[in-house]
């Protein structure tokens, strides 16, 4: 019994370790590529090349009226690492990816409880035809971090609540962050809410309202999170001055 959970996590470790390689092996080559693209609008953005966080948070990128200030945030760290060489920013699309597949991994291993299932959604995850545009094209970004966020949140969300891997409160902190941050990557990410809320009530047949109600009354943390987000992505949008 004493060694089953070394067991575990070596086993866990290599799986990690296998879907790396198969990511490597597949999206490897992207990291020879260039910009495409809308890519360009990212590089000539002088609140990008500036990292310049108050344009990046609080104007309207490009009067596009789209507020994604934290894949702007995430480019803008690459421009100022990379410089223009578009290998850096593949890179981290690269291991944003990987990190994408793992935490799917880890949640499908949380809900299905079957290491076998959980790897085959992984390894579907990591190379469908569907992924190569978001992790081959840079301004793609902010489905990455959303995506990946949202997961983390999920994976959060249910270990607070199964006790599977740590205090409480400390995953409800991280799922909480995450409910927040993931739409500032994109829209997207506003869907945490309703997925926290079906991973907990999918096999209730009756009294969805009530339970619903109950729900949102033992999490208000994330309504009133995304609410937050929804109004500061209107002020921005409404109000915010256009950011060159």
């Amino acid at each position: 019994m004493t060694n089953i959970e070394p067991q575990r996590r070596t086993s866990t470790l290599l799986a990690l370790l296998a879907l790396a390689v198969l990511i490597g092996s597949v999206y490897g080559n992207s990291l020879a590529n260039g910009f495409v693209f809308d890519d360009a609008a990212y590089l000539s953005s002088a609140a990008v090349r500036d990292f310049d966080l108050t344009e990046l948070v609080l104007a309207n990128w490009r009067d596009l009226n789209l507020y994604r200030p934290a894949a702007l945030i995430s480019i803008a760290a690459d421009q100022a690492i990379w410089g223009g060489r578009a290998a850096g920013f593949h890179l981290t699309n690269l291991i944003l990816h990987a990190v994408v597949v793992w935490f799917v991994w880890l949640l499908a291993l949380e809900l299905l409880t079957n290491r076998a299932a959980a790897a085959v959604a992984a390894v579907v995850c990591a190379v469908h035809p569907l992924q190569s545009e978001v992790v081959n094209w840079v301004a793609a970004r902010g489905d990455l971090l959303s995506t990946g966020l949202m997961l983390l949140g999920l994976l959060a969300h249910r270990r607070r609540h199964s006790g599977n891997g740590g205090a409480g409160p400390a995953w409800r902190v991280t799922a909480a962050l995450c409910c927040a941050m993931a739409p500032l990557a994109k829209e997207t990410g506003f869907l945490f809410l309703p997925l926290a809320w079906w991973l907990d009530n999918a096999q209730t047949r009756s009294g969805w309202m009530r339970r619903s109600f109950h729900w949102l009354r033992c999490h208000p943390e994330y309504l009133v999170l995304t609410a937050a987000v929804l109004l500061l992505r209107a002020a921005v949008l409404v109000s915010g001055g256009e950011s060159p």
